[in-house]
């Protein structure tokens, strides 16, 4: 990034704002600009992006757009059509645009001006430039970083061979971290969202960008974005580390691009989904963490293929559904007990979460304890049997949070089996959580520990 531009440097600092020699907005359902004015953009004391415009228009527009807002469905999405979008240019030519924009309206019909308010999510501005020696690159920033969250990937360059681009991860001001992309080609559609994705893996976090610049065949995109409220998580990452390690960057670079091939550019991959549903319920009581982590095993298992091979039993399934489907019948149940039993016999097809985890632990990628240690927590979490006012003594508190450092171990796993990973790990079902290599070595008489 150029330390001469302005933009991006006033809004890192929390102190963006400019006025507008002009602002339009137009409603998505519109042909042409509904409100034009002058007015200003600026962070608020939160960072958030907000906008004023003062329209000298019809007021008798202004107060139909206010009682068609005001007569939405409460309870209801707000239609893609009652937002607007947004162009803004600044006093010094520049040019920034938003889009799906919530605005607030207030207007007098004496003075004949319509005011209208709102808050940006995020803001988007391009231009030519000079970009011959990185025709193709992208610059990330995320601010307000923990330093030592990471030193694992500080000063490291991931390369990405598939993707013909290497990655930078640079340390600013203790606190930010500036993620430097550069490419042979022009970079993949939204390969910022797999960047996050893949950096919340590898530490285990929930993070955003607050900035995004994208070169790309001489054009320069800059795009700021709003601050978003983040829960307090607690949850580990596969490889904890205090000091730069390659595998770390190994993680990243499996993780990025698995989630790559793996999924539309226009959505979020499913194993990152699983990932950040864990992370947020770290972020509540333990009992409610353990259940988010153990439903998140559940999804990513699911993502395993799964082969029977010689174990596949569909013939005998359905011989079992056909003749208990007779005997039903010959019985005379009530309707009611009919269709919980074929709801059952329907289940017999379905492959289990574990079936496919014991395949993995057969093939071992996965640790038959943490395993054992998932069916457990998972079954007394979602169908607890009975509850007790009084709080668990120190022994059943310790054995719960045993098990769910085993299901993290669990958890990571089963991604390493889905990503293709080879290497170190941090251990969470042994003592002082040491390091352990992966995939598991084999035991004397060829079974897996």
């Amino acid at each position: 990034m150029k330390k001469g531009e302005v933009s991006w440097q006033s809004f890192r600092e929390g102190k963006f704002r400019h006025d507008c020699v002009s602002i339009e907005l137009t409603k998505n359902d519109a042909t042409s600009v509904t409100y034009r004015g002058t007015g200003e953009v600026w962070q608020d004391e939160f960072g958030t992006l907000s906008f004023k415009c003062i329209s000298r228009d019809d007021t008798q527009r202004a107060v139909e757009s206010i009682l068609t807002s005001a007569a939405l469905a409460p309870g209801k999405l707000i239609p893609e059509e009652a937002y607007y979008s947004i162009q803004l240019t600044t006093f010094d030519n520049a040019t920034w645009h938003a889009e799906n924009v919530w605005v607030e309206m207030r207007c007098s019909f004496v003075t004949g001006y319509t005011v209208i308010v709102g808050k940006l999510r995020t803001l988007r501005s391009a231009r030519a430039a000079n970009l011959t020696s990185r025709s193709n690159s992208m610059e990330l920033l995320i601010l307000n970083q923990n330093h030592k969250d990471w030193n694992s990937l500080t000063d490291t360059v991931a390369h990405l061979e598939q993707l013909g681009c290497d990655i930078k991860f640079l340390m600013q001001r203790d606190s930010d971290v500036l993620v430097e992309i550069t490419g042979n080609a022009p970079l993949p559609k939204n390969f910022e969202v797999r960047i996050v994705e893949a950096l919340r893996y590898v530490l285990a976090s929930i993070l955003h960008l607050s900035l995004i610049v994208k070169n790309t065949d001489g054009v320069r995109e800059v795009t700021l974005i709003s601050p978003v409220r983040q829960s307090d998580t607690r949850l580990v990452p596969p490889l904890a580390t205090l000091k730069p390690s390659p595998d770390v960057a190994v993680l990243f670079e499996r993780y990025l691009s698995y989630v790559h091939e793996g999924a539309s550019a226009d959505f979020v991959h499913p194993c990152s989904m699983y990932l950040r549903n864990a992370c947020e319920a770290s972020a509540n009581s333990v009992e409610a963490s353990a259940i988010g982590l153990c439903v998140a095993v559940e999804g990513l298992a699911n993502l395993l293929p799964y082969d029977a091979g010689k174990e596949s039993n569909d013939q005998t399934i359905a011989v079992v559904q056909k003749e208990l489907l007779k005997r039903l019948a010959e019985i005379g149940v009530t309707p009611n007990v009919k269709s919980r039993v074929e709801g059952l016999l329907g289940q017999l097809k379905s492959i289990r979460a574990a079936d496919r985890l014991q395949l993995l632990v057969k093939a071992g990628k996965l640790d038959q304890s943490c395993f054992s240690a998932w069916k457990k927590l998972r079954n007394t979490g979602v169908h607890p049997t009975k509850t007790k006012l009084e709080e668990l003594d120190d022994s059943q508190l310790l054995e719960f949070l045993d098990r769910i450092y085993q299901v993290y171990v669990c958890m990571y796993q089963i991604t390493f089996a889905l990503i293709g990973y080879e290497g170190t790990f941090s251990n969470y079902a042994l003592s002082r959580f040491p390091a352990a290599t992966y995939p598991l070595p084999a035991a004397p008489g060829g079974i897996t520990t």
